[in-house]
C-alpha cells in the first residue's frame, strides 16, 4: 500500500488536503452476466476525512468533482488537476 499526503493552508478558512491510497482490489461477480469483466485491480482513495459522503458530480469544464460530507455539514471539491480536497462550502445544509 502507497500513501502520499500533502496539506497547504491557502486562507484562515480552506484547507486543501490531499490523499492519495492505493488499496488492492478484490472483485467478486455477483450476477454472471459479469464474470467476464475484471475491472480494476487496485482503488485510488483520494480523500479520507469525512465520515459519510454523497454524490459526487463532476465537472468536466473545471475538471473537478463535487461530494457532500453528510456528518460535517460541508461541500467537498476535489481537484483532478493538483489532487488537492477542498473545502468548497460550509454550512450546505
Amino acid at each position: 500500500m502507497t500513501m502520499a499526503v500533502q496539506e497547504s493552508a491557502l486562507s484562515s478558512n480552506l484547507r486543501i488536503v490531499s490523499i492519495s491510497e492505493t488499496v488492492p482490489a478484490e472483485f467478486v461477480a455477483l450476477d454472471e452476466r459479469f464474470t467476464g469483466c475484471d475491472g480494476d485491480y487496485v482503488i485510488k482513495r483520494h480523500f479520507s476525512e469525512a465520515r459519510k459522503t454523497e454524490g459526487p458530480a463532476y465537472f468536466a469544464g473545471g475538471r473537478y468533482l463535487v461530494f457532500s460530507d453528510i456528518p460535517n455539514d460541508r461541500l467537498l471539491r476535489y481537484d483532478e488537476t493538483t489532487g488537492a480536497v477542498g473545502v468548497l462550502r460550509h454550512g450546505s445544509g
